[in-house]
């Protein structure tokens, strides 16, 4: 477990990673791939018992899963399970959990361990770049199954959120009625940092007008990379 560093969600305090190795997911962006390449690290796909042998303490809010998507397809659903059983160990913390596959949190063998009954302690986010399928930047599950898991989550009384980072040019109407679909308590956009990948993005102008239209509705967040498209934030 390491404390928050980097772009990070400001609620989060730590993050913990007991599912290691290169995500399956494989998108194009993603922050890790060049991290396994430089510093030669292991990419195999593993539970780490180290990890969770760790004292997660109380009172923080941890994203667990910050490197990996543990809720990846070929992450086998006995580790998932495992975490669960760390996490309610110490279920005097918050946790937030991430994925591209967010279908998979609704594994019966996951949505029905005794953690899922913390509502009041667990957050459901996914990532949703654009409404629209680009299947050359992810092997991750399609933004509409995504939409449809989410909006099962909040049915079912769970805080859910959505990250909308590196955001990727979109269309107006039915990203608005993704949002109007999830109802997530907060949105945070943020643009691609990758210096090696170009991503089709949207305009400012684009951003500005989506931002105006969900902050009637929820709480946005705009992450500080996304300067790069929008200027200074706090004229927003």
């Amino acid at each position: 477990m390491n404390k928050k560093d980097g772009n990070m969600y400001e609620f989060v305090t730590h993050t913990s990673n007991p599912i290691k190795g290169v995500c399956p997911h494989d998108c194009s962006y993603c922050y890790m791939k060049p991290i396994y390449n430089r510093f030669k690290l292991d990419q195999t796909l593993r539970l780490d018992q180290e990890e969770l042998n760790c004292n997660y303490g109380r009172n923080k809010y941890i994203f667990m899963g910050s490197s990996t998507d543990m809720f990846a397809k070929e992450v086998p659903t006995d580790w998932i399970i495992q975490v669960y059983d760390h996490c309610w160990q110490y279920n005097y913390n918050h946790y937030l959990f991430q994925s591209k596959n967010p279908s998979r949190f609704l594994d019966p063998n996951l949505i029905g361990h005794q953690l899922m009954q913390r509502k009041d302690i667990i957050c459901f986010a996914t990532t949703i770049e654009t409404n629209r399928e680009y299947p050359f930047v992810s092997k991750a599950e399609s933004m509409h199954a995504r939409m449809f898991a989410m909006q099962r989550l909040r049915e079912m009384g769970f805080p859910v959120m959505v990250t909308m980072e590196p955001i990727m040019d979109f269309d107006y109407d039915d990203v608005i009625a993704m949002m109007e679909c999830i109802q997530p308590f907060q949105v945070n956009i943020g643009c691609n940092t990758s210096k090696t990948v170009n991503l089709l993005e949207p305009t400012k102008e684009k951003i500005l007008r989506l931002v105006h239209t969900l902050q009637q509705h929820t709480i946005v967040k705009l992450k500080s990379n996304s300067e790069r498209i929008l200027g200074d934030l706090s004229t927003i």
